[in-house]
């Protein structure tokens, strides 16, 4: 494998990163601050829906992965293939983030936070701030967490094991669609796929 080439990608892999991340922020933290400055609401109001938030963030990650980005001859799923094709070639930086561009990111954050700002307009439910964040926690820590299996980076201590269960993924990609908490996964029963060990862990 060409060294320069690989660091290349890994320099335009982080710049997609770093776009990702101000446009993470920029459509789920700023218009959740924006929202408690105008509806605020009680802290225990805004942890339970922080927590409804990461939950809804978990599936939507599950749901996305299974049914649009594994459904064959679709336009996403020939953009994921490269994912799956790439990993351990020169280029794999470049396919590793969760959206190839910000257009992407602030399109799964309109899909997921215009709902539950309407919600909270409509309803006063005053849960979008904490909903909104959750998100953009989980979008934040999914794509970082991503990126350091895919890269061999270090992982946080005690999820050292999600390397080995998202590369179990890329090897049998029939199974295992959460790519760090595999809540759904166990939800529907799609936690092993037959192989439970994976070369390079």
């Amino acid at each position: 494998m060409d060294a320069g080439l690989q660091a290349a990608s890994i320099a335009r892999g982080r710049v997609i990163k770093r776009d990702n991340f101000v446009t993470a922020v920029a459509c789920g933290v700023l218009p959740a601050i924006a929202l408690y400055a105008v509806f605020p609401a009680r802290p225990l109001n805004l942890a339970i829906s922080f927590v409804a938030g990461f939950i809804w963030a978990n599936y939507f990650e599950y749901a996305y992965h299974r049914y649009l980005l594994h459904l064959p001859g679709t336009k996403l799923a020939r953009k994921h293939l490269e994912h799956h094709s790439t990993v351990g070639a020169f280029n794999e930086a470049e396919n590793v983030n969760l959206g190839s561009a910000p257009i992407f990111v602030a399109l799964l954050f309109a899909i997921n936070g215009i709902p539950v700002i309407l919600a909270d307009l409509l309803l006063g439910f005053h849960s979008a701030p904490g909903v909104l964040v959750a998100f953009t926690a989980y979008f934040l820590l999914t794509e970082e967490l991503h990126w350091r299996i895919h890269l061999g980076e270090s992982l946080p201590l005690g999820l050292e094991s999600t390397r080995r269960y998202h590369l179990s993924h890329h090897t049998r990609p029939n199974a295992k669609f959460n790519i760090f908490l595999p809540l759904w996964d166990l939800v529907f029963r799609t936690a092993s796929n037959g192989r439970e060990e994976v070369a390079g862990d």
